[in-house]
């Protein structure tokens, strides 16, 4: 079983793999607001994790705004993200862009970055292979890991941040190349509760 997590302008599987026995992510919590009052009381990240794309890596505890660099940078052609997700209140701030089969969004607190996440859809098991080792070589061995039939799920847990890693498989044509679903996402561990993404 598959859960949905609204509120950006796209949808995102977050997954709930209860039809395997394993529920790897939890329900976000869509119904309390998350204050920045709660952010104070869990203390400031380490800012030892880190969200590696193609060579770029993105830490918690700069500006928002440096959340556009590198390979994270809003291509060409890709639609403007800025819609908060739900259970967040107005304090907060989310800037993102989505191109085709690309997806990402970032969210600050006084232009502090708090929590970024990317997605890519349909991707070849070699570029699957490439960016999980990208994302272990950086961060070590995850601190738990949840596999179902056609789910897995990784995490890391540092001081004042968790970073997320959700690979899905596709169901194709016995003929086709496998194709997978990748997000990865790196948070303060309050706000990554508050989107479902705790185990």
């Amino acid at each position: 079983m598959k859960r949905f997590l609204a509120g950006f302008g796209w949808a995102v599987a977050l997954l709930l793999v209860g039809c395997d026995g394993v529920s790897p992510v939890a329900a976000p919590d869509e119904q309390t607001l998350l204050t920045p009052e709660e952010l104070v009381l869990e203390g400031a990240p380490a800012s030892q994790l880190a969200l590696v794309v193609e060579g770029t890596p993105l830490k918690l505890g700069g500006a928002l705004d440096t959340a556009f660099v590198g390979n994270f940078s809003k291509p060409s052609g890709a639609y403007a993200v800025s819609e908060l997700p739900p259970g967040f209140s107005q304090d907060f701030r989310a800037i993102g862009w989505e191109r085709d089969a690309r997806h990402f969004v970032a969210l600050g607190l006084n232009d502090q970055l708090l929590m970024a996440m990317d997605i890519r859809e349909k991707i070849t098991g070699a570029e699957l292979g490439r960016r999980v080792q990208a994302i272990e070589s950086a961060n070590g061995d995850p601190t738990v890991e949840l596999e179902s039939a056609s789910t897995s799920v990784q995490v890391w847990e540092g001081s004042g941040e968790r970073l997320v890693v959700v690979k899905v498989a596709h169901p194709t044509d016995e003929k086709a190349e496998p194709r997978y679903s990748f997000t990865v996402a790196l948070g303060r561990p309050r706000v990554m509760t508050q989107m479902g993404m705790s185990v």
